[in-house]
């Protein structure tokens, strides 16, 4: 009797196990491949994605004319040089910003923002969710400007 009940227990936990399997394959499928030009559902999704993991830092800030460009910096603590991404991203779109002609300052594209604002070399644009979060976990910098659907990853490490 007791082999029966140790079975029937040991196959109602594979059960379970299978469930919980499938729930998680119906939710990465449902999760987007890409990412839409909102910042705050770009930043809900890759929170979801990441959970609530203390290494993952999350930058918010503006630039731009009249500071009406919203944007946010992710990167790992640990991995991503903080020294780079103080002096090289965020006091060039925050403060140096001052230093240009108000016609070089309407920012259309990312290359626009990569081009005339960031002070680093090596930068990528991405809009695949799946890699971003890999560059991600490698250390880089993802950097996201609403209004664009693609992220400059910037090489922090």
């Amino acid at each position: 009797m007791i082999k029966y009940l140790s079975k029937k227990m040991k196959l109602a936990q594979l059960l379970k196990d299978d469930n919980k399997k499938d729930k998680t394959k119906v939710e990465e499928k449902s999760r987007p491949a890409t990412l839409s030009t909102d910042l705050k559902d770009n930043l809900d999704l890759l929170s979801d994605i990441m959970g609530n993991s203390p290494d993952v830092i999350v930058r918010h800030f503006t630039f731009g004319k009249n500071r009406a460009v919203k944007a946010a910096l992710l990167f790992m603590d640990g991995l991503a040089d903080k020294k780079i991404i103080n002096e090289s991203i965020i006091k060039p779109l925050m403060y140096d910003i001052h230093l240009f002609d108000k016609n070089q300052l309407e920012m259309r594209t990312m290359e626009d923002i990569e081009n005339i604002l960031l002070s680093v070399g090596d930068v990528q644009h991405e809009t695949a969710v799946d890699t971003m979060i890999s560059r991600l976990l490698y250390g880089d910098t993802i950097m996201l400007v609403d209004g664009y659907q693609e992220v400059l990853i910037i090489d922090t490490k």
